[in-house]
């Protein structure tokens, strides 16, 4: 070996150990517990329409993923897009026991099958760090009743038993700001309360039903026997979760207590609600999610593509607005109505696991229909229908 090439080998040599050391420290993690190599599986969609899904949230237990891929860590981990895009995510902890129970992302996916990559260390924890597009907190009023959730476009509240939406002018989060002297019932730089509920069920109040009888889970204005636990589950980045556990419900020939988890999710003007009835007969328990009627309106109900949607006056300043619930056909069981509100009768098993959705509009907002309004809203709703309800087929693929 000529004098001139022993410096380059001394220094390849030297940047090989210096190398060497760097990744043996970087796959040591704090404590010196070692790291396991990454690990990829893929989650494969489907979906059906014949239009692109875009921002869809799609929710899935991580009991489901760990039945084919056992080792899947949830707190480090990250996921790709079909286009190989950064996908946000959170994972959501819906029981309280300390381990995250689902999932929940938003993918753009064309028409037919689509990948997501998973890729995942068994070991450690990476939190994600995504723009925090959703909100969730608890009361804001001296009457200590509110639980509040929302996306950048959409704003839902929960007070006795009854629901109602917000308005907003453009993308952006709102409820951080509200106080017990905050005057969301005028109009502010981002919008309003868009909705005057009084003794209705608003936008999705609960009633349970035996036979002909309706039992009501709202109490107007604070009066009634049923009693509400709230609590907020998540706040963003991805969605934002309130829970509210209801009983004290009747007078009724069973017992039965209801809990509600209600999801706004980023880039989406809806709020998923996921229910579970509990009944002392067993079997299975009818409920409604109540829509108020509106004054000047006009509304429509499609058994078969599973919505009711109503198009008119809303509260004092508001102008028009749109009220929505989206449901499972398969789940239907019957209509009624009161002087107040509408009622889709929906059949679910007791104990088990359920969804709707209620969705507000506003004809000065970001949620606003095409002209003509109450035409468009319906429009809006039979499309939103189809999109939250389209059957994903998610299936996992071990690489």
């Amino acid at each position: 070996m000529n004098n001139q090439a022993r410096p380059a080998l001394i220094l390849i040599l030297t940047l090989s150990i210096v190398f060497i050391g760097n990744c043996r420290k970087g796959a040591e993690r704090p404590g010196g517990a070692p790291t396991e190599p990454e690990k990829l599986f893929v989650l494969e969609l489907s979906n059906p329409l014949q239009a692109e899904l875009a921002d869809q949230a799609v929710v899935i237990p991580l009991a489901d993923l760990l039945s084919f891929v056992p080792d899947f860590n949830p707190m480090n981990c990250r996921l790709a897009g079909p286009r190989g895009e950064v996908l946000p995510f959170q994972m959501d902890d819906l029981d309280g026991d300390g381990k995250p129970d689902e999932v929940a992302f938003l993918a753009t996916l064309p028409p037919g099958k689509s990948e997501i990559a998973v890729r995942y260390s068994p070991t450690g924890t990476k939190p994600p760090d995504f723009p925090v597009r959703t909100y969730a907190r608890l009361a804001w009023e001296t009457a200590d009743a509110n639980i509040g959730w929302e996306s950048n476009r959409a704003a839902y509240r929960f007070y006795w038993g009854q629901l109602e939406a917000f308005g907003k002018l453009d993308e952006r989060l709102i409820m951080s700001a509200f106080t017990a002297d905050y005057g969301y019932h005028e109009m502010q730089d981002w919008g309003m309360d868009i909705l005057h509920v009084g003794e209705a069920s608003g936008l999705g109040g609960i009633s349970l039903w035996e036979g002909e009888k309706r039992i009501s889970t709202v109490n107007p204005a604070g009066k009634g026997g049923n009693q509400y636990t709230r609590k907020v589950i998540a706040a963003g980045p991805v969605r934002s979760i309130a829970r509210v556990d209801i009983t004290g419900i009747g007078p009724s020939e069973a017992t039965y207590s209801v809990r509600l988890i209600m999801s706004a999710f980023t880039n989406n003007i809806y709020s998923r609600q996921d229910i579970v009835i509990q009944s002392s007969a067993g079997g299975s328990v009818v409920y409604s999610p109540g829509i108020e009627k509106l004054a000047e309106e006009t509304w429509s109900m499609d058994q078969e593509k599973g919505y009711l949607a109503t198009w008119g006056k809303g509260a004092p300043g508001a102008g028009d607005i749109g009220l929505a619930l989206v449901f499972d056909p398969a789940e239907f069981a019957g209509f009624a109505e009161t002087d107040l509100d509408r009622y889709v009768k929906l059949t679910i098993p007791a104990g088990e696991k359920r969804t709707h959705w209620i969705c507000g509009g506003w004809h000065l907002g970001i949620t606003a229909p095409q002209a003509p309004q109450a035409a468009g809203w319906v429009k809006k709703i039979e499309d939103l229908s189809a999109r939250v309800r389209a059957p994903l087929a998610p299936k996992v693929i071990v690489k």
